[in-house]
């Protein structure tokens, strides 16, 4: 049933945020996060902070709209 949950970061300014989004979502057992026109970039901040979620930042899917990211 997690599977089926995708988290959606919309315009995010911080790469800390994008990291410590995926750590939670790891925590929970969540795997798809898509992040629409992210001002922040995947970068080392990013993935110090997702601490052992590295796996999650890397399957991310960006996208242009939220409608995009919210689509199938």
């Amino acid at each position: 049933m997690l599977d089926q949950i995708r988290i959606v970061l919309v315009n995010t300014t911080h790469s800390g945020n994008i990291g410590a989004a995926a750590r939670a979502m790891k925590n929970m057992g969540v795997a798809q996060l898509v992040l629409v026109d992210p001002i922040a970039e995947i970068d080392g901040d990013a993935i110090v902070r997702a601490s052992g979620a590295s796996e999650i930042l890397d399957s991310c899917i960006i996208v242009s709209s939220l409608e995009d990211a919210v689509a199938g």
